[in-house]
């Protein structure tokens, strides 16, 4: 039966033959297409495309083939493909540490010597049968050796945070599963391909995968993220024309500003592709939900925001390994004003970034930042964002760089993820704004003066509440010290701020959609500025707020409680109700052996749950949702 199916079809050419016809002296050359062919979805597995044995661990080659016809397509203008033909794959010979499961060939580092080998796809359909063969070179490289893991705890410095990957989930109160998903409407096209071998998370590009959105051209990209927001990382065409974006609650995985962040991975080693990326951006705590500017007619029309830096710490081809090993790290300002666009020098990887494990380190403080392989220097910068980031892990199969041409899995082996900072006396290094609750809107009174209290929270390199002096000014830009921290106070019609205790007031003279910036600082270092918009507007819902996080300690009975609150930051009676869902997304609820959760908030584990699962818990209320991600310890 034939069925109307869409599929993307590789570029290997079989079963072409050439016919020579003469007509009034003159020879041409006819070239016959048979009108059902069998094809592998990419080209054969020799030259440059020959499968290099691992140092450790295995590599996988996808060898599916497709039947499909020549002279039918479906309604979209594929060729129309026989998904009932029935399909059987055969190696010409046993190779010691090569198998092959189903349409997936795994190459392990047992494998000795050199090896040539030919797979044979076989399709039964319609009382035919269809052959097609690919060619597989298979290189053994002696001298390939993986890195060794370093030791947990480092010299001189404090493990703050980490991932060592050795379980068989992602810890959803570390990670989301997904990739920028606020610049979607459809989340499972931004979730992660990902699974756990030998001690290591294995992310995966697929030739199932589709662009993730449609407003960044045809890329295909999967990954996971440390942290969530719904304007994070601005991109692409966002500002040049109509842009879908849509508010989803910020999950705080983890963010931080400055430190010492290694991992230890296996790049992609499919030659082809676009690249792999180790990548951190501004989390943007200086920006309201609105991230608009007064006049603006567009959300994401003009500057919003001043810490959306991004560090490529490896940004690397999946093309030749030549291309592959050649690092340049790169620091982008994406708006930023406090530094300038730069490309670092290029350095060489040592050895086969593609087959061996490596040890790559990115160090920041205020003076800059400094990039390791292997424990050596290989470059640095006098680039320093000054304001917490968080970190991606992202395979490309198409956009930005190199040649998608048909081989999979695409995939990256990460063996940990490890921040420190450097163990020394704790200094005040950030400022949290209203324990990251700050209002979106001031009220404009209709008549007399209103106050707002403001609170701010210094904290240390660490992460860590810390006590200093904080001071207030209202400033000129989101920017907040443009033109350093002693310069003249903004003027806002009918709004002041106590400069040291961050009361605000607002009076009746107010102007409606006025753009106020606040920021609380302890000095150019420890700052935060936060955008506010000035309204009259009714109270309405905004977010879901979770009012104190919740440690599970092992089997007992646990109260949740969360509140809806409006845009100026006030507590709404609205009722809440809680759900376990099966990840950050909320779209669906799970059953969790040895948890359950009433609709009140209720949370009672028992001695049946297993220690180190993830829990995602969803309070919804007021149409707005939030999330708290918790793991049980044993």
């Amino acid at each position: 039966m034939k069925k109307k199916t869409k599929i993307i079809i590789g570029s290997t050419v079989a079963g072409v033959a050439a016919l020579g016809l003469i007509a009034g002296g003159i020879a041409y050359a006819l070239t016959y297409t048979p009108p059902i062919e069998l094809k592998f979805g990419g080209p054969d597995l020799t030259g440059e495309d020959t499968v290099t044995v691992p140092a450790s661990g295995n590599t996988k080659r996808d060898v599916t083939a497709t039947l499909y016809s020549n002279v039918e397509w479906d309604e979209d203008g594929n060729p129309l493909v026989y998904t009932d033909a029935k399909m059987t794959y055969t190696l010409d010979k046993e190779v010691p540490g090569v198998t092959l499961d189903g349409t997936m060939l795994i190459i392990s580092s047992d494998v000795q010597a050199d090896e040539k080998l030919t797979l044979t796809a076989t399709a039964e359909q319609g009382g035919k049968t269809y052959t097609e063969k690919l060619k597989i070179a298979i290189d053994k490289d002696e001298t390939l050796k993986d890195t060794p893991a370093n030791p947990l705890e480092k010299e001189g410095y404090t493990l703050v945070f980490n991932d060592e990957f050795n379980g068989d989930t992602l810890d959803y109160t570390k990670w989301s599963p997904y990739y920028l998903r606020n610049w979607v409407d459809n989340d499972e096209r931004t979730r992660a391909n990902y699974y756990f071998e030998d001690g290591a998370l294995v992310l995966r590009n697929t030739p199932d995968d589709e662009s993730w959105s449609s407003q960044n051209d045809n890329v295909k990209v999967k990954g996971i993220m440390s942290y969530e927001k719904s304007t994070l990382h601005k991109f692409g065409t966002v500002g040049s024309g109509a842009v879908f974006s849509r508010d989803i609650p910020t999950f705080d995985g983890y963010a931080t500003k400055y430190g010492y962040f290694e991992v230890r991975m296996r790049l992609p080693d499919t030659n082809d592709g676009s690249h792999f990326a180790w990548w951190m951006v501004g989390v943007q705590g200086d920006e309201n939900a609105t991230s608009m500017l007064e006049g603006d007619t567009q959300r994401f029309q003009s500057h919003y925001s001043n810490e959306t830096g991004e560090i490529d710490i490896i940004e690397t081809y999946l093309s030749p390994l030549e291309s592959m090993k050649a690092w340049r790290p790169v620091i982008h300002p994406n708006g930023t004003t406090t530094y300038e666009y730069h490309w670092l020098p290029e350095y060489t990887i040592p050895g086969n970034p593609s087959a061996e494990y490596h040890v790559y380190g990115f160090e920041w403080d205020e003076n800059g930042t400094k990039f390791y392989v292997d424990g050596q220097l290989a470059s640095e910068s006098d680039r320093s964002p000054n304001y917490p980031m968080m970190t991606f892990f992202t395979t490309y199969a198409t956009g930005g760089m190199g040649e998608d041409r048909g081989i999979y899995p695409k995939d990256a082996y990460i063996d940990y993820f490890r921040v420190y900072k450097k163990t020394e006396a704790p200094k005040a290094t950030n400022v949290i704004l209203n324990n990251g609750n700050m209002p979106d809107f001031f009220r404009i009174p209709d008549s007399g003066s209103s106050t707002v209290q403001l609170t701010a929270q210094a904290t240390d390199q660490f992460d860590e509440p810390i006590q200093a002096e904080i001071k207030w000014k209202l400033s000129e830009t989101v920017d907040g010290f443009l033109r350093g921290e002693h310069s003249a106070p903004a003027q806002v019609q009918g709004v002041t701020i106590d400069e040291n205790t961050g009361l605000i007031t607002v009076d009746s003279s107010a102007r409606e959609g006025a753009d106020v910036f606040v920021t609380a600082y302890v000095d150019e270092i420890a700052k935060q500025t936060y955008h506010v918009k000035l309204s009259k507007d009714p109270s309405a819902p905004l977010k879901v707020l979770f009012d104190d996080p919740v440690q599970l300690a092992g089997a007992g009975t646990y109260q949740l409680s969360a509140a809806v609150y409006d845009q100026y930051g006030q507590r709404m009676d609205s009722a809440v109700r809680y759900t376990l869902s099966a990840d950050i997304a909320a779209n669906s609820q799970v059953t969790v052996p040895g948890v359950t959760l009433t609709q009140d908030g209720v949370l009672t584990i028992t001695d049946a749950a297993e220690p180190g699962t993830s829990l995602v818990v969803t309070a919804r209320g007021g149409g707005k949702y939030n999330n708290m991600a918790v793991r049980i310890e044993g």
